[in-house]
């Protein structure tokens, strides 16, 4: 019988490009009182890495291109914000969110904490935008404007398995242990609501091979090619 335990570190101070993650990480751990474990998976949210790798962005410092302009008057977006997409990579799909909410208010009305809240970001937001980032599929392309301050956002880490890297590397030297470090960001899903996805790792093996293997009565299966990543998200 296999046994999971899940911890979750709930970090209270500001990160930034000073913020040493792998000590804030196991320091996080020692106080939960789990501590850092032999084989421990850790999942990190791409928002803590993005601040602590300076991935932050000041609208007023961004200058849209013509592209970005034309796009921002079609959906009504900041112009900044849609160059910040566009550098991110190719959009492609865009979900109408405040058509959607017209159509299907009840349903978010059902999950909003606050419906003035959900007035506000909907109007500041009124499309989600797909965007492939380097082969993954993020909304926003990653750009998230949520716990930055007013007229600032964050993009995701330029190279989410290098960041992996670095702090497995940097738990493994506090603690001694081999861990496996995974960093996870935010997907909007084809259906009502979203999830996270592993946009990078380190120490784990992302996708098992086990296709072709036998099942329960002795037949080789089609599946066994489980995304080992996105599961530990």
């Amino acid at each position: 019988m296999t046994r999971i335990e899940i911890y979750g570190l709930r970090v209270a101070v500001d990160i930034n490009t000073q913020t040493d993650l792998p000590r804030l990480i196991v320091e996080e751990a020692e106080k939960k009182g789990c501590g850092i474990m032999e084989d421990d998976v850790i999942v990190v949210t791409s928002k803590v890495v993005s601040k602590a790798e300076g991935r932050v962005h000041r609208l007023g410092d961004v200058r849209p291109s013509r592209r970005a302009y034309l796009l921002s008057r079609i959906y009504r977006t900041q112009p900044e914000a849609m160059e910040l997409y566009l550098r991110e990579g190719g959009i492609i799909w865009v979900i109408p969110v405040e058509k959607l909410t017209r159509m299907y208010g009840h349903l978010y009305g059902r999950y909003a904490s606050s419906k003035e809240g959900a007035c506000e970001v909907i109007k500041e937001h009124p499309y989600i935008f797909m965007i492939d980032v380097g082969g993954r599929l993020l909304s926003l392309g990653g750009i998230d404007f949520s716990n930055s301050p007013p007229g600032y956002c964050t993009s995701i880490p330029e190279d989410p398995d290098e960041s992996a890297r670095r702090i497995r590397e940097g738990v493994r030297r506090l603690t001694g242990r081999d861990v496996a470090v995974v960093i996870a960001d935010e997907w909007k899903l084809d259906k009502f609501g979203t999830t996270d996805i592993a946009i990078g790792c380190s120490g784990i093996q992302p996708i098992s091979r086990n296709f072709g293997g036998r099942d329960l009565y002795g037949k080789p299966k089609f599946g066994g090619v489980d995304n080992l990543a996105d599961l530990a998200s």
